[in-house]
């Protein structure tokens, strides 16, 4: 009876050992395919709001106040004018505010001219402006630095000329409307458009996070163990700090890998092999990246989902 329950016990336990030995063994390599994963939700697209037209979609600072700097070489009436076009910007804004700036950190860079710019037909430049500096992230085309460049001196009181080119850097094109500010042609009487201010509080209402997806990801399992390569970008506003991936097997947890950083529009490519999984049998895979704190635009676009292939 002894030696019967003897070798029963070691059955179980060569049995236990025998499926212990079978998990851990690599199998053969047997890729896997994406099933699901969570898009942007969140409508973004904002190039026009009636005659009021952008030069690109969703173009913004990601800030809301935004620095500038006037060259110490123009007049002390230029600076008062440019000084008060921001100042009407700012006032008819929701969002946007305004402040000066040393040169080298202002995102805005005013500049100032004598030269008289004829175009023919009796018709003069008397600026230019625009973004100088771009960073396209995938939602957002980010205004990193803008110039303005002002030439003769304008005869109207109100800042015509300033206002126009500070709208130009804020990614304004010219309007159709001739009493409208940004009319290819300069008319004393001409002021900001109700569509030009409704895009930018349109625009600046969003919030400046970062907004982070996996873009693409491929694996491969063998038997209990993982390789995969991942890329996640980052399509916000901002930089992303302290960024996560975490992987799961059929819905349990299995590892989280550090990103680190992930500026506003780069991306991380993350290579790893030989992921533990909890068993050899596991069908489904998922990816998740997050933020270890704070918010991100639209958090629904974080996960991807991957199957055996069949």
């Amino acid at each position: 009876m002894l030696k019967a329950f003897l070798l029963a016990i070691l059955i179980i336990l060569f049995g236990i050992l025998a499926y212990t030995f079978y998990e851990f063994i690599p199998g053969e390599p047997q890729a896997l395919q994406q099933i699901a994963s969570q898009g942007q939700t969140r409508d973004f697209n904002m190039t026009s709001s009636g005659e009021a037209k952008m030069f690109l979609t969703n173009l913004r600072f990601s800030n809301t106040n935004i620095s500038y700097f006037v060259d110490p070489l123009c007049t002390s009436e230029r600076k008062e004018k440019v000084k008060e076009a921001f100042g009407i910007v700012q006032d008819r804004t929701l969002y946007l505010t305004f402040y000066e700036a040393s040169g080298k950190d202002a995102q805005i860079t005013i500049g100032c001219s004598e030269e008289y710019k004829e175009i023919g037909n009796n018709k003069f430049i008397a600026g230019h402006g625009g973004p100088s500096e771009i960073i396209d992230t995938g939602l957002f085309n980010v205004i990193l630095k803008g110039g303005v460049w002002l030439y003769q001196e304008s005869q109207c009181d109100y800042p015509i000329v300033e206002i126009h080119e500070i709208l130009h850097v804020l990614g304004f094109d010219h309007s159709p409307n001739p009493t409208d500010i940004m009319h290819d042609t300069l008319d004393c009487k001409q002021r900001i458009g109700q569509e030009a201010i409704t895009l930018l509080d349109r625009l600046y209402e969003i919030e400046p996070l970062s907004d982070l997806v996996i873009s693409e990801v491929n694996a491969t399992k063998k038997g209990k163990y993982l390789d995969f390569e991942a890329v996640i970008k980052n399509q916000g506003l901002v930089d992303a700090e302290n960024v996560v991936l975490d992987v799961y097997d059929d819905g349990d947890f299995v590892k989280s890998f550090d990103l680190d950083r992930i500026s506003a529009g780069a991306g991380r490519v993350l290579r790893v092999s030989n992921v533990n999984l909890k068993s050899r049998s596991s069908d489904t895979i998922g990816f998740t990246v997050r933020l270890e704190s704070g918010a991100e635009l639209d958090a629904d676009n974080n996960e991807a989902i991957l199957t055996m292939r069949s």
